[in-house]
């Protein structure tokens, strides 16, 4: 039976915390990354220069994962490029996340 579309293996999974890899973010769709609100609260909410509500992980239709900044204060890089808030970006395996200064590993 097929359970309908199915997120590959190649996709990542995870965002790692590259200081300190035991906070972990586990990609969830419409998952919320915040200080103060969201999904992720023991990874964030000692980050005083993460937004309350910073960002976004959404599974797109396709079954790619997209993280969309919701306008924080200091927003978002990939790879050291600052997104444009409002905007859906691709995750990749092996790219950096910097979520308001803190940076992540995608796995």
């Amino acid at each position: 039976a097929n359970a309908g579309p199915r997120i590959a293996d190649t996709e990542p999974t995870r965002l790692v915390m590259a200081d300190n890899p035991a906070k972990v973010v586990v990609l969830k769709p419409n998952a919320i990354i915040g200080r103060t609100t969201g999904d992720y609260l023991s990874v964030f909410s000692d980050q005083p220069y993460v937004s309350g509500t910073h960002a976004q992980i959404i599974l797109h239709s396709s079954m790619r994962w997209l993280i969309c900044d919701k306008g924080s204060t200091n927003g978002t890089q990939i790879n050291g490029t600052p997104l444009e808030p409002h905007k859906n970006y691709l995750l990749k395996k092996g790219q950096t996340v910097e979520i308001g200064f803190v940076k992540f590993r995608v796995e």
